[in-house]
């Protein structure tokens, strides 16, 4: 990083849910203030936790940004933008009313109402007791598949970023005789249409878009398509 920057350097761009291996955040915010560079992380999907709303700034990034979508449920062509006063003055000036290239990207001022009241519904929102479902609607997709033999299921999180639990369903092919991207093909081209991540040797859902009613149509689902294959 120290090697990349120059006279030309405006900005460090930081995607948040980078692989380990990657440069610290602590680090790369270091080398920005070392420089005189400001940092930008991209947080756009690293809701939930809550806490994620502010940490980032105060860790000593310059500028945060998130998407108005995914955890925080409101509008999708809609975000925050979080940091320094400057920078973002700066970035109004890329939107409208001005005619530069965000002007054709512009957010219209209900989305702009949608975003504020998103955001309150969220800081309002009891987290516990959300977490506490969702690891009910995880673990009851995982034994609705556990009935179809040689399955297995593994529930976890993220240990940093978005912590939305996750299940992964995984089977013995040579029993369940289909692929995971099959699967996911077959779900997909199903009524309802459901869409689940793929892997090499399973698929896998994360639980935190989903509605308290889908929950057991993506059990039963997900079931059916191995019992099938059968």
């Amino acid at each position: 990083m120290r090697n990349a920057i120059n006279e030309n350097t405006v900005l460090a761009f930081y995607f948040n849910n980078a692989p380990e291996k990657s440069i610290s955040r602590e680090e790369f915010v270091e080398i920005g203030k070392e420089y005189g560079v400001p940092t930008f992380n991209d947080c756009a999907s690293e809701i939930p936790p809550m806490e994620n709303l502010f940490k980032y700034i105060e860790m000593g990034f310059d500028l945060v940004t998130y998407s108005g979508g995914k955890g925080l449920k409101g509008p999708q062509s809609a975000g925050l933008l979080y940091g320094r006063r400057d920078l973002i003055e700066a970035a109004r000036l890329n939107h409208s009313p001005y005619g530069s290239i965000g002007r054709g990207m512009k957010v219209n001022k209900e989305e702009v109402l949608g975003m504020m009241v998103a955001l309150e519904v969220y800081l309002a929102k009891d987290h516990a007791k959300q977490r506490k479902q969702w690891d009910q609607w995880v673990e009851r997709i995982a034994a609705s598949a556990r009935t179809v033999p040689s399955v297995e299921t593994k529930i976890g999180v993220h240990a940093d970023t978005n912590q939305t639990p996750t299940v992964e369903i995984t089977w013995d092919q040579s029993v369940v005789k289909i692929t995971p991207s099959e699967v996911v093909q077959k779900l997909r081209k199903g009524h309802p249409s459901i869409e689940a991540n793929s892997g090499r040797n399973s698929i896998s859902y994360r639980i935190g878009r989903i509605q308290e009613h889908e929950v057991g149509i993506v059990a039963r689902r997900t079931r059916d398509a191995l019992q099938e294959a059968l």
